[in-house]
């Protein structure tokens, strides 16, 4: 089965291991979790280290924080969240999904030789807005991961393409 570009970089955007910064908020809240369900005398006596790395386990399959990937971290946060007492989320994964493509695509608008091409910034950003509303018929706010990556995809094409107005030769 072969992916188009758009599924491979959202398979590829979720490969990535979690960084020191993302295994800290996960720490954090697992420890919420944890003291939450002892509160309620559910950790049935483990500690906090073998508690939260087989809660960890359940939830991503990895007993090591540092061995999450970028596309189970929203599954092991919304674990430890529920554990908590928060709300349940429709679906964790797909919103991870969204905000890798958020980064990535805010990354090429700050981008000068992107909104260079479209009058700075601003401009950058009114043309990716042309983008998802004619052809997505959505808004950036409301734009799924997919859609998100197409318009990635669109704008970094448009960067390589010559300002002359020629024929559009490489």
């Amino acid at each position: 089965m072969s992916m188009d570009r758009t599924e491979a970089a959202i398979f590829g955007q979720g490969a990535r291991v979690i960084d020191a910064a993302q295994v800290r908020r996960l720490i954090l809240a697992a420890r919420r979790a944890y003291d939450r369900q002892d509160e309620l005398g559910l950790t049935d006596g483990e500690t906090f280290d073998a508690w939260r790395k087989a809660q960890l386990w359940d939830a991503v399959r990895e007993d090591s924080f540092r061995a999450v990937t970028q596309g189970d971290y929203a599954a092991a946060m919304a674990r430890f969240a529920e554990l908590a007492g928060a709300a349940r989320r429709a679906d964790p994964a797909e919103a991870d999904r969204e905000r890798r493509a958020r980064w990535k695509l805010e990354r090429l608008l700050a981008d000068p030789l992107v909104n260079g091409r479209f009058g700075g910034e601003a401009g950058a950003r009114a043309y990716a807005g042309t983008l998802f509303a004619r052809i997505h018929r959505t808004s950036y706010a409301d734009a799924n991961a997919r859609q998100i990556w197409q318009v990635f995809f669109t704008m970094q094409a448009r960067k390589r393409k010559p300002v002359h107005g020629g024929t559009g030769a490489r």
